[in-house]
């Protein structure tokens, strides 16, 4: 895992340029959802979200393949690009802004902070490196079956939802409410000071008391994570890191069906 995770690291602080953009040029939301990404399998690409200028509506990405930011028009065609490797990230975002001018957008507070912060990366002052294309391979390999999972969720409940990443923790996730008493989140997360490795969680908000956390089922090798922070079903992805595919799938659905229905059916104090 430890190459997945430095590419979970890199591609996190390559995304926050497109972060920016959304924040700077897409209609705030109070959720924060106005600044999410998307990964795109089909074109191997991270999304920001539609702007409209004068000449239409465009979208800034990170192409994966090339390993270049791109600006897409309405037909997804490249009109702009930007490379960065061998550049440092005030070089990026200092192109990016120029390559606005381009598309007639004015780039004013364009550079300006985020109202979060990521973690210090020990690489974030450095000249970027390309990713080796292996490494992007299985990054986009689980945050592909990060998307299909959402939508088995999705599906599950009947309920239609965008599926996102959010640009400050950088899950892959949904937020839904199944119900007048409950809402779940679910999605892929980062390896983080919880979790030994990137995994699958599953959590539920009461609306109208406290979760009581009884009478929990065996969700091996997924486990129950209780604590004063947060609490829910986690499934680290290390634990299924050399089996088959196909079993690994069959252990991620067992893992959603015992953890959603516990929480569909669980009591409220």
């Amino acid at each position: 895992m430890e190459f997945y995770n430095k590419t979970d690291q890199k591609i996190h602080w390559l995304c926050q340029p497109i972060a920016k953009a959304n924040r700077t040029f897409v209609r705030a939301k109070k959720d924060d959802s106005h600044t999410n990404l998307y990964f795109d399998p089909l074109s191997n690409r991270i999304l920001g979200r539609w702007i409209d200028t004068g000449k239409g509506k465009v979208i800034l990405a990170l192409n994966l393949t090339k390993q270049t930011y791109e600006w897409l028009n309405d037909k997804l065609i490249p009109i702009a690009a930007v490379a960065y490797a061998t550049k440092k990230m005030d070089e990026i975002e200092t192109e990016i802004a120029e390559s606005l001018m381009i598309l007639g957008i004015s780039p004013d507070g364009y550079k300006d902070p985020m109202h979060y912060k990521i973690p210090e990366y020990d690489f974030i002052n450095e000249a970027v490196e390309l990713i080796n294309a292996e490494n992007i391979s299985q990054w986009t390999h689980f945050r592909k079956l990060a998307n299909e999972t959402c939508q088995l969720v999705l599906g599950h409940l009947q309920i239609e939802k965008e599926i996102r990443i959010w640009p400050h923790h950088f899950d892959t996730g949904i937020y839904i409410e199944p119900n007048d008493d409950l809402g779940i989140g679910f999605g892929l997360a980062m390896e983080d000071d919880m979790v030994e490795a990137p995994y699958f969680y599953l959590s539920g908000y009461s609306k109208t008391g406290k979760i009581n956390y009884l009478n929990l089922p065996d969700i091996s090798p997924a486990r129950w994570e209780l604590n004063e922070n947060w609490e829910g079903a986690v499934l680290p992805i290390n634990t299924l890191e050399d089996t088959p595919y196909k079993s690994f799938q069959k252990t991620l659905i067992d893992y959603l069906n015992k953890s959603l229905e516990w929480y569909l059916q669980m009591r409220i104090e």
